[in-house]
């Protein structure tokens, strides 16, 4: 009987000490960069970052989902279709009134297997794509840790629970 109490009190605890463990690594999955190609949101970053630093090339991780949000959130108005495989940002200065600079004006310039242009994204749109990508990585990393954050608090109810037994 005694064994029995005990072979069940130590059954919950390591239950719950291994639900425990697997919350923790769940919340630090998001903050992990090799992990980032295993989630959307990550997948998301990786594109915009590669985007931000140069070009995206669409065999490179998170070009499918850059590609997405772009149409996205940019309607109708410049669709990137199938035959775009590379995406660049190129950052120019317009003057306003001849002598004074207003600030950099961003463009992202979509082009097709043979080099050639075929769309392109200015610069209001792209602020807002920014702002926009920028919010579902933070949301998407949230709904992660969050997942984590549960199995952290069901493992240490386990746990007390089998000390009240």
């Amino acid at each position: 009987m005694i064994c029995d109490i005990l072979t069940n009190e130590l059954v919950i605890r390591i239950l719950g000490m291994t639900i425990y463990g697997i919350g923790g690594v769940i919340i630090a999955v998001p903050g992990i960069i090799h992990l980032e190609r295993l989630y959307g949101a990550g997948k998301l970053l990786r594109g915009i970052e590669k985007l931000e630093a140069g070009k995206v090339e669409e065999n490179q991780i998170g070009f499918d989902k850059l590609v997405c949000e772009i149409n996205e959130i940019t309607g109708s108005k410049c669709q990137i279709g199938d035959e775009v495989s590379e995406l660049e940002l190129y950052v120019g200065t317009t003057v306003v009134g001849g002598k004074e600079a207003k600030g950099p004006e961003l463009t992202i310039k979509g082009y097709d297997r043979d080099g050639n242009e075929a769309v392109h994204v200015d610069e209001p749109i792209f602020e807002r794509l920014r702002y926009i990508i920028d919010r579902k990585v933070r949301r998407g990393k949230t709904k992660i840790r969050t997942g984590g954050l549960l199995l952290i608090l069901v493992g240490f109810s386990l746990q007390l629970r089998s000390l009240f037994m």
